[in-house]
């Protein structure tokens, strides 16, 4: 089921990709060249992978108001069919696949400065096919926990794809990835990006990838904070190391180095500071919650006169309130039950269920012996606990000691016996 942040992160992710492709559109009506390269000397995106990217995104956003209807399924299979059929026949023919526009006017109203300026990359072509898998497994098997492995696996591509064209527009080395292929343009590289978020965020806490980046968890949290912090570190000395070496100055070797060492210091001592105090903030106040949350408990189990303990599933003492120590002794943590049983007894046979999964609470009397060495009888109530995932991890058990009552029972008992064994007589 989809969350509400991971929904939030998604609709962003699909509405920033709508309109990207929109100022392309409008880039390339208006002849405006600026908005469809974002830079003069960069790649125009092309026209039709604008359009594809327009009704990805659309489609996705559709779908995110009717996540489980059929006919929502039913469009992102074809959407995806289409996708990588399409951009197959680009990838594998690596024609001049002039735009739709182009083919209307006959290249008489849209120019570009650039030649190809309407040839969708066969790179892009990469990154399309696998989005269009990446839809086909998300309209067909969203259940599935294989497919949404491997669905996750096409986002990272996607993801990757577009940041690798990214950084080579950043470092103004377009054709980073090497070869004389097309380049991807810098707008599609950006909505390649948003279109991978859009893909993880769709599908919720299903993704592992959500519970790892963009769950509210303390991990996702830290994992959002120092990850694009380190990206935007190293991103931002390459930017300044080819500048120092290759743009405005020409320093020595050492000089050089010295002023990377200085500049990374300083710049990673502000982000850390950042992230900590960001952080910082709420992991106190989780911490003053969860110490008065714990004193609370304290002090509602010590005033409970019960006895209370907990095992493992060797069962094995873990913990122990106030009356268990005062029953067992200081030193009961770290003892095997069977440690303070007295005679022969069926006590583990009846709790066993417990350690496979009952939910049921089981009863018990069993005789036990006190820390100053008395035989007692004590009447359990024992209950199963299981970790997040439903596995036993022990059995949580509270008692109360019962041997005046016992005695007081066999003793009414016995007067009974006698009273009837008299009346017969």
């Amino acid at each position: 089921m989809i969350t509400p942040r991971s929904l939030k992160i998604s609709q962003t992710a699909n509405g920033l990709a709508i309109i990207i492709s929109l100022v392309s559109f409008l880039g390339w009506a208006a002849g405006l060249h600026i908005l469809a390269s974002w830079g003069a000397p960069f790649k125009p995106i092309a026209f039709n992978t604008s359009l594809i990217f327009f009704i990805l995104s659309a489609l996705l956003l559709w779908n995110e108001r009717r996540p489980e209807s059929r006919k929502s399924s039913l469009l992102l299979f074809l959407a995806g069919l289409f996708t990588a059929l399409f951009c197959g026949y680009v990838l594998k023919t690596k024609a001049s696949f002039f735009s739709l526009a182009d083919l209307f006017t006959n290249n008489t109203t849209l120019t570009y400065p650039s030649g190809q300026a309407a040839t969708m990359s066969p790179l892009a072509a990469i990154g399309f096919i696998a989005a269009g898998f990446a839809l086909i497994i998300r309209g067909l098997l969203r259940q599935n926990r294989t497919a949404q492995i491997f669905s996750d696996i096409l986002a990272i591509f996607i993801f990757f794809w577009g940041f690798v064209s990214s950084v080579g527009y950043l470092y103004g080395l377009p054709l980073l990835y090497g070869g004389a292929y097309v380049p991807i343009a810098l707008p599609a590289a950006i909505m390649f990006m948003l279109l991978a978020v859009a893909l993880v965020g769709g599908s919720g806490p299903k993704s592992i990838l959500f519970s790892l980046l963009l769950a509210p968890s303390l991990q996702g949290r830290l994992t959002r904070a120092f990850l694009p912090a380190v990206a935007l570190l190293l991103l931002v000395m390459g930017w300044i190391d080819i500048k120092f070496r290759f743009g405005y100055f020409n320093l020595n070797p050492a000089m050089h180095i010295s002023i990377d060492t200085i500049i990374m210091l300083l710049i990673s001592f502000l982000l850390i500071t950042i992230i900590a105090r960001w952080l910082g903030r709420d992991l106190t106040t989780a911490q003053k919650t969860l110490r008065i949350v714990s004193s609370r408990h304290e002090a509602l189990l010590s005033a409970i006169p019960d006895i209370i303990m907990e095992v493992d599933t060797a069962k094995v003492y873990t913990w122990a309130n106030k009356a268990g120590y005062d029953f067992f002794g200081g030193n009961v943590i770290g003892k095997e039950a069977a440690h303070y049983f007295e005679g022969e007894q069926t006590t583990y046979a009846v709790v066993q269920p417990l350690f496979f999964g009952d939910e049921n609470v089981q009863y018990l009397e069993s005789w036990q012996r006190r820390k100053d060495g008395q035989k007692r009888l004590l009447g359990w109530s024992c209950r199963a606990l299981k970790d997040k995932n439903g596995v036993v991890t022990g059995a949580l058990s509270s008692a109360r000691d019962i041997t005046e009552i016992k005695q007081a029972e066999d003793t009414i008992a016995m007067e009974r016996e006698r009273l009837a064994v008299t009346l017969r007589s």
